[in-house]
């Protein structure tokens, strides 16, 4: 969500979401940008009630930007740890990939391998999660000189070459965190 950039927001924010229980909460100064600071906050609701919904309802009723992430694995698994680390301007031509790695050594040096060597990592989050795959997601671009076709064929090589299991997160809601 986007909140203002200026003082008393934040108690303004908290004043619309409680009593519900504040979980996590991630903030960073905008440096007074036009549109206000992004907020990642999570609160506690009752499941299947339709609480959720109805939060976001009234905080964009009160001119709040707000998006329920709450289904949204990108979100859970990465977002939410980069919120007020984007960069001043949008990364023309980023596509950002949700992968999962293998837990097992040599896993990213494969992925960077298979990496083209004129492409560009913009972005790159990993969290280990204890299970038998890690969680990756990653900010590229292509060298801005190739045709559509042209890096079309690119991607689709390249995935193949990893191999891991992926999903094109480029047009995720939850991008808007971290682009």
């Amino acid at each position: 969500m986007v909140i203002p950039e200026r003082p008393g927001a934040f108690k303004q924010l908290y004043a619309k979401v409680y009593p519900r229980n504040v979980t996590e909460f991630s903030y960073r100064y905008n440096n007074g940008e036009e549109g206000g600071a992004t907020v990642f906050i999570s609160v506690e609701t009752e499941p299947g009630a339709g609480e959720a919904e109805a939060l976001v309802r009234n905080l964009k009723r009160d001119g709040i930007e707000a998006v329920d992430l709450s289904d949204n694995e990108m979100a859970k698994s990465h977002t939410r740890y980069l919120v007020g680390g984007r960069p001043a301007q949008p990364i023309q031509g980023e596509k950002l990939f949700r992968f999962e790695f293998p837990e097992r050594p040599g896993a990213l040096k494969h992925f960077l391998d298979c990496l083209p060597d004129d492409w560009s990592v913009t972005l790159f989050h990993y969290r280990n999660h204890g299970t038998d795959v890690g969680k990756v997601l990653t900010g590229i671009t292509l060298p801005s000189d190739l045709a559509q076709a042209e890096a079309d064929s690119a991607w689709a090589a390249f995935l193949e070459a990893v191999g891991y299991s992926y999903t094109d997160e480029t047009d995720n809601s939850a991008a808007l965190f971290v682009q």
